[in-house]
C-alpha cells in the first residue's frame, strides 16, 4: 500500500502494520500540490513486480469482498482481449454526528456494507457542453442508464480519479500530469489512456462509496466541518497561481499539445473527441465566446 500525504501542521501519517506493508511519503506542504501531483507521486511507489493497482482517495467505504468482486470482473473483461480500466461513480457516504455511516439516508456497518446496490449503478459519462461551460473545464459524472438483465459492466471514456483499478503497468504507461492542478485531470488522463489503446468501463456494482463533501448529516452547512477543506480554504491569492493549469487543459484537450502529455496524434485524439460526444474545440471556442459577452 502506498500513500502519499501532504499536510500544513507538523502531523505526518505514522501507521505501522505487521500484516500489510505500507510505504508512506509525507510532504510538509503549506498548501496542496493539487491532484495530478499527489496522484503522481503515489502511483509510482506501486513495485513493478505487482499486477494490479487500485487509485483511491482517502476517505472511502468499501462493501463486503470488494476486492475478490473487483478483480474477477477485470478478468472477464480482460478475457475480451481489451486492456481494462475500471473506473465509476462512486455513490457517497455521509458522515452522522455520532460517527453514524448513512448510505441512501440508511445506516451500515462501515466494516461490512453488504453486497447489492442501494442506488442504480452510474455510469461515467461527460456533462453536455452547456453544463460545463460555468466549470471552465470539461466534466466528467455518473449517469444513471438502463442495465439489461445479466448485463455486468458498459464501457464509458472517463474515468474517476477517487477510483481506479488497472493492471499495475497503466501507471507506468501513463503518469499522472503534475501541471493538472484541479480541474479536469480525470478526463485529460481517460483521454491519453484511451488514446493509448485502453479502453474504460464502469461495474454494475457499486464495490466502494465516497465521502459526501457535503454536510453531516443533520448538521447546519455553516457548522458542518467537513465544509472546511482545502478547496473552500484556499485564498484567493493561491488560487490565481493555479489558473494555468484550465490552460494547459485547454492545451491537451484541443491538440496544442501532442505526445507524452497529449494524444499520440491529432486523429487519435478526434477519434477520442468523437467516441467520448464531447466536442473539445467547440466547448473552448464557446467559453472564449462567453468572455467577450461578459457572460
Amino acid at each position: 500500500m502506498g500513500i502519499f500525504n501532504t499536510y500544513p501542521d507538523g502531523h505526518p501519517v505514522n501507521i505501522a502494520s505487521e500484516e500489510v506493508k505500507i510505504d508512506i511519503i509525507n510532504c510538509l506542504s503549506e498548501r496542496p500540490l493539487g491532484v495530478g501531483a499527489s496522484r503522481m507521486n503515489a502511483t509510482s511507489m506501486c513495485p513493478l513486480n505487482f499486477d494490479f493497482i487500485l487509485q483511491i482517495d482517502a476517505h472511502m467505504i468499501f462493501e463486503k469482498d470488494w476486492d475478490e468482486t473487483l478483480e474477477n470482473e477485470f478478468l472477464k473483461i480482460e478475457n475480451n482481449k481489451v486492456k481494462p480500466i475500471i473506473s465509476f461513480h462512486t455513490v457517497p457516504w455521509t458522515p452522522g454526528i455520532n460517527g453514524e455511516v448513512f448510505i441512501n439516508n440508511l445506516i451500515v456497518d462501515p466494516y461490512n456494507v453488504k453486497k447489492g446496490s442501494m442506488y442504480e449503478a452510474p455510469v461515467l459519462k461527460y456533462k453536455t457542453l452547456e453544463e460545463s461551460l460555468f466549470q471552465e473545464y470539461p466534466q466528467t459524472w455518473g449517469e444513471n442508464q438502463k442495465w439489461e438483465e445479466g448485463e455486468e459492466y458498459k464501457e464509458s471514456y472517463s474515468v474517476s480519479g477517487n477510483f481506479m483499478f488497472a493492471r499495475a503497468s497503466l501507471f507506468k504507461d501513463i503518469i499522472h500530469d503534475p501541471r493538472c492542478y484541479w480541474g479536469a485531470d480525470e478526463g485529460v488522463f481517460a483521454m491519453r489512456a484511451w488514446t493509448r489503446g485502453y479502453k474504460i468501463f464502469s461495474l454494475n456494482k457499486h464495490i466502494i462509496y465516497h465521502l459526501d463533501k457535503g454536510p453531516f448529516k443533520d448538521i447546519p452547512e455553516d457548522i458542518n466541518p467537513i465544509k472546511k477543506d482545502w478547496r473552500s480554504l484556499m485564498d484567493t491569492e493561491f488560487q490565481s497561481k493555479h489558473f494555468n493549469t484550465y490552460k494547459i487543459i485547454e492545451g491537451i484537450l484541443t491538440g496544442k499539445e501532442l505526445g507524452y502529455w497529449g494524444a499520440p496524434s491529432q486523429e487519435l485524439l478526434d477519434k477520442y473527441a468523437d467516441i467520448s460526444g464531447f466536442n473539445f474545440k467547440a466547448y473552448y471556442d464557446r467559453i472564449k465566446e462567453r468572455k467577450l459577452k461578459g457572460e
